[in-house]
């Protein structure tokens, strides 16, 4: 009898994990802008808002939707990036770390329209060379909300529970005049792409990927 309710257990363990979502699992091997690797990967929740720029407990709600990014090859063009949601590849890019910037660019000449994080071509710097300090809320959001392009240096900031300070961030509200919303990318040479934003434009909506640690 014994033995029949030990084995029952494991059999129901077995089918818990099956059923579990393995997007949402942690990942100590996360990327690493400073040491990229095959193998390294990220895995972002979605958070969603009506009131983006609110401070308020209730402002963004999690969903269950998940997105990874895997480094999954080495070339001479750089590290290839596969950026997979419901465990299909949406897109593929590459990250290429040369002379203090990481360099994203796309993967025979793809179209960039399906990405979350990825909108054209583009270098991020990794060196601050006397940014302008940008202020976050608690939901890590920028307080201003200028018409602008700009990277600037964030104050001290948590997302999912885990504190950072000194990151970077990338703020682009100028379509936001043509009804496309915001974008805002924070990350730090050694995390990676920290918090992936979304918010404004022709409805007054938020999304906000954020890394788990």
């Amino acid at each position: 009898m014994k033995n029949l309710i030990f084995f029952s257990l494991i059999i129901a363990s077995l089918s818990a994990c099956k059923k579990q979502d393995l997007e949402q699992l942690p990942v100590s091997n996360k990327i690493n802008f400073e040491n990229l690797a095959v193998g390294q990967k990220s895995q972002y929740v979605r958070w969603t808002s009506k009131n983006p720029w609110s401070e308020s407990d209730t402002a963004y709600q999690p969903t269950t939707d998940t997105v990874s990014l895997t480094i999954i090859g080495f070339d001479d063009n750089g590290f290839k990036v596969a950026e997979t949601e419901k465990g299909s590849i949406k897109t593929n890019y590459y990250f290429k770390v040369q002379n203090d910037s990481l360099s994203i660019y796309a993967y025979e000449k793809i179209n960039f329209g399906g990405s979350i994080l990825v909108k054209g071509s583009q270098k991020f710097p990794l060196k601050d060379v006397n940014l302008p300090k940008r202020t976050l809320n608690r939901w890590a959001v920028p307080k201003n909300r200028d018409f602008e392009e700009s990277f600037g240096k964030t104050n001290a900031f948590s997302v999912a529970g885990k504190e950072y300070s000194d990151a970077f961030i990338y703020y682009n509200t100028l379509l936001t005049a043509f009804d496309a919303p915001g974008l805002v990318r924070i990350y730090t040479p050694k995390d990676g792409f920290i918090s992936i934003q979304s918010a404004g434009g022709l409805l007054p909506l938020g999304t906000i990927y954020n890394l788990i640690p």
